[in-house]
């Protein structure tokens, strides 16, 4: 890494553009529990495609987590 940029080294060192263009979408969209919610259920129906004989495993955590997200939800109203 080069003095200039800290032990971290620069971004173009890490394939990280210096521009941070977000083209029109939230860069924030993780921080929205509906959205956590909701791709809880996507990644739980893909493990489940990929890994049909742990489906059930996939779809109850998946329901706990939007539990979770809920309960942390309600408590930050």
């Amino acid at each position: 890494a080069d003095a200039g940029h800290g032990a971290e080294g620069s971004a173009a060192e890490h394939g990280v553009a210096e521009a941070d263009d977000h083209a029109g979408a939230d860069p924030h969209a993780w921080l929205d529990p509906q959205n956590a919610s909701a791709w809880v259920g996507v990644i739980a129906a893909e493990l489940a495609r990929l890994d049909p004989a742990n489906a059930a495993a996939y779809a109850a955590n998946a329901d706990t987590a939007r539990a979770r997200i809920a309960g942390a939800e309600a408590q930050a109203a």
